[in-house]
């Protein structure tokens, strides 16, 4: 029941052309999975496999900057840890 995007994970293409082409069109390496509006606050979560799942330094900056600007920001850890974090946000 919530609304959301879910970002576009083209950027991992093998193809230099393809790259080009997505960041010309405003795709940024390391931008969050999703962004969920969780009564009126904005909420972007990173979301990473439960073993191995590592945050790269361009996802680092893009939560860091978000943070900043006074939205929620998440990593989880597998989709149960992500849900839960979207719950407790719709309680506040």
């Amino acid at each position: 029941g919530y609304m959301f995007h879910h970002g576009n994970d083209n950027m991992y293409s093998t193809s230099w052309g393809q790259r080009l082409k997505m960041k010309r069109a405003g795709f940024h390496k390391g931008f969050p999975d999703f962004c969920i509006l969780v009564k009126n606050k904005i909420v972007f979560i990173e979301l990473k496999r439960k073993k191995g799942g590592v945050v790269s330094p361009e996802q680092t900056l893009w939560l860091d900057g978000l943070s900043k600007c006074g939205t929620h920001v998440f990593i989880a850890y597998g989709a149960e840890p992500a849900i839960k974090f979207i719950e407790a946000m719709a309680k506040i």
